[in-house]
């Protein structure tokens, strides 16, 4: 009897030990096999990515357990995942799509084949915080439509416009975040990046395209190695997004949006850079701001410097606007294309008798800004759809402004241009070296 009961022991064990590390094993499988990412339709998260059904609360709960789990991705299937609230992308944690794969942004609503990964906003907005990925979505605004002015005071306003609130809201300060490979429709801003409680840096945004409808980009108190990166802007993709793309006078609803758009709108910022940028039909594709950066924060003291390489903006009304003053280290712009600038931009809603320009500086606050352009190349009137007159344009303005603000501009082509410069004096001066101008002459002068 002992005997036996030694072998049931013996055995008995054995079998504790087997299904013990066979448990185990499973165990350490299911784990690794999850460890590398979470899929926001599998259980127990369930998205139904259908287009219909709202996911918010799934992609949470995915986002969530990754965080608490210590896993950096949440990646997405092809689908439509509408979120109707607010998404915290927790720090750490990034967002993959399955690559935005629509066929084109330039069709009607009916038309637009949306592939691949579609987030699917109706005014909610995705919180992001340090450390954290977004790469591989379409961003559509399946509910936006607008309509023409009936009004005849103001002929290229906008009707029925909704404006949602910005998709990506940066909540991080001192810390890396990353957006890329983004498609974008019908949304009216793209990021907002406000840099409160404190500045944040290294900045990345690349590869994204499409058509927001007020501002790209509201970027402000960004410091060091903040990159930007082939971001190309065009609303009049919009213009069969609407209930009448075609007015009776045959302007194009296109025409109203991109007098209303801002690119970068750039508040105390330093040390940027842009490269590869080109907007079709805006109002201003850089804008420096005076005033509140953040809520709750003083005036802003001064945007110190930023550099872009190949910039290229056909039909707009102003390439750099500035309001902010200081801009002490300097606004480089390296190697661009300008073309077809257009006239009455529409600011605060309503259309303004603002000529066009290249580089405009407005307001007393704005001294000793220097501004470096170099292989730029401007052409004047060649579309109707944006351009509005035939009035002069001047591709350097300064309208009321403070003192010693300086442009330079070298080896380049100025074309189609009835004046250089408005508003030049003693101390705001344009200079050139090696630019050629309309009449086919080169001048220069000292700097």
């Amino acid at each position: 009897m002992k005997k036996n009961t030694f072998f049931v022991i013996i055995f008995l064990s054995l079998l504790t030990f087997i299904l013990g590390y066979s448990i185990d094993w499973f165990q350490e499988k299911e784990v690794k096999s999850f460890n590398s990412w979470v899929d926001p339709t599998q259980a127990p998260f369930n998205a139904k990515g259908d287009g219909k059904t709202d996911d918010t609360e799934a992609i949470q709960l995915a986002i969530n357990y990754a965080h608490a789990h210590g896993i950096d991705t949440v990646k997405f299937p092809s689908g439509k995942f509408l979120f109707l609230n607010n998404i915290n992308l927790k720090e750490g944690v990034s967002l993959i799509g399955n690559a935005p794969q629509s066929d084109t942004t330039n069709r009607g609503e009916s038309r637009v084949k949306l592939r691949g990964t579609v987030l699917i906003s109706r005014g909610a907005s995705i919180l992001v915080h340090q450390s954290t990925l977004v790469d591989g979505f379409t961003i559509y605004y399946d509910k936006q439509k607008y309509s023409l002015s009936t009004d005849p005071s103001t002929p290229d306003g906008i009707e029925n416009f909704v404006e949602y609130e910005p998709t990506f809201k940066v909540k991080t300060h001192r810390g890396a975040f990353t957006i890329q490979n983004i498609v974008y429709l019908g949304g009216s801003t793209i990021l907002q990046a406000l840099g409160y409680p404190n500045q944040f840096d290294k900045m990345k945004l690349k590869n994204i395209v499409g058509c927001p409808t007020k501002v790209a980009f509201d970027i402000a108190e960004t410091w060091d190695i903040s990159f930007i990166d082939t971001i190309m802007i065009n609303p009049s993709s919009l213009m069969n997004f609407v209930d009448s793309s075609i007015d009776p006078k045959g302007k194009r609803l296109s025409n109203k949006i991109a007098k209303n758009l801002v690119v970068f709108r750039l508040g105390k910022v330093d040390d940027m850079f842009f490269n590869n940028i080109f907007a079709y039909g805006v109002r201003d594709m850089f804008f420096l701001y005076k005033g509140e950066v953040a809520p709750n924060r003083p005036e802003q003291h001064a945007t110190a410097s930023f550099t872009a390489n190949n910039i290229s903006a056909d039909c707009v009304n102003t390439v750099v606007h500035i309001e902010s003053p200081g801009n002490l280290f300097g606004i480089k712009i390296n190697n661009g294309f300008y073309t077809a600038l257009q006239q009455k931009p529409v600011v605060g809603g309503k259309m303004i008798a603002r000529k066009p320009a290249l580089v405009r500086m407005s307001g007393s606050d704005v001294s000793n800004t220097r501004i470096l352009l170099s292989n730029i190349v401007t052409f004047g009137k060649t579309s109707t759809n944006i351009y509005d007159t035939d009035s002069t344009q001047y591709l350097f303005q300064f309208q009321d402004v403070g003192t010693n603000n300086t442009v330079l501009i070298s080896n380049s082509t100025l074309r189609d241009y009835g004046e250089l410069s408005l508003g030049e004096n003693e101390t705001n001066k344009v200079s050139f070296s090696n630019v050629q101008t309309k009449s086919g002459s080169i001048i220069s002068s000292n700097p």
